[in-house]
């Protein structure tokens, strides 16, 4: 079954509530092309969907995540991002989604798609001038230029809704910021491991959030971790508390975040 992609899809959140009705109703989300959707029969149930952008350089197997399958990828090429799907059959089952880079995404649309109406705005005047002012040098011009207001007209609509859409966009994750239900991403490194306290960490790091990303090195650990906890000071604690993790061998640092920032109200991990 195939099914027109509404514009208000383009936000996230209103995708989410849209694939996950349309599996109430018994069609799973198979691929999402340009302008439609494709589904494939399924028992009518409950499902939670969720959507996240992550960097094109993330391998398929950091993309698993346990309890989640994934239904479909998408390349956002200005961006250098890609855009997964999960799927997740139990109902109370949750992903911590990198709502940073979902803000950066929003925020850039709602900037770029206002620019472009101005610039469709200015190429409708010019070419309304051009064949008034000199038409004998523009001829052909004045002949199509009722199709090219059309034209104009119909993409500079298009242009609206799309800056309306992503500025309420911008608009929930400013109001989720305001809530504090923004989950960060923090980058952790654990030095000087010994195989089981690696393995240990390994399999526990997971309670703090979500990890995006593991790579392991022959002295350190480096996760990407998206997490709930709302500074890197109290992370660092957590780690070292739950995970018994030394101090001196564990680095946590946040995406935007200065130095200051990182130990700010806590001068005991400031070593």
């Amino acid at each position: 079954m195939h099914c027109l992609i509404p514009n208000k899809n383009k936000i996230f959140e209103e995708e989410k509530i849209f694939l996950e009705e349309k599996h109430r109703q018994g069609f799973k989300l198979e691929k999402k092309g340009l302008f439609f959707y494709r589904f494939t029969p399924v028992p009518p149930q409950e499902a939670i969907y969720e959507m996240d952008l992550l960097s094109r350089k993330i391998t398929a197997n950091e993309l698993q995540i346990g309890g989640w399958e994934i239904v479909e990828t998408k390349q956002i090429f200005y961006k250098r991002l890609k855009k997964i799907y999960y799927l997740s059959l139990d109902p109370d089952n949750r992903l911590l989604v990198d709502m940073d880079t979902r803000s950066n995404y929003y925020n850039f649309e709602s900037f770029m798609w206002p620019t472009l109406c101005h610039l469709l705005w200015m190429f409708a005047i010019f070419a309304s001038v051009l064949p008034n002012e000199f038409p004998d040098l523009f001829p052909d011009l004045t002949h199509l230029s009722h199709a090219l207001y059309l034209g104009f007209a119909l993409s500079l609509i298009f242009a609206i809704i799309r800056s309306i859409i992503f500025s309420r966009g911008v608009c929930l994750i400013n109001g989720k910021l305001e809530k504090g239900a923004f989950p960060l991403m923090y980058f952790v490194q654990l030095k000087n491991l010994s195989p089981s306290k690696r393995e240990e960490v390994r399999n526990n790091l997971s309670i703090m959030g979500h990890v995006v990303s593991h790579v392991e090195r022959k002295d350190s650990d480096y996760y990407r971790l998206i997490s709930p906890i709302p500074n890197v000071p109290k992370l660092r604690r957590e780690i070292v508390t739950i995970l018994g993790v030394e101090k001196e061998n564990l680095v946590v640092g946040g995406a935007g975040l200065s130095k200051e920032s990182i130990y700010h109200n806590d001068p005991d991990l400031n070593d």
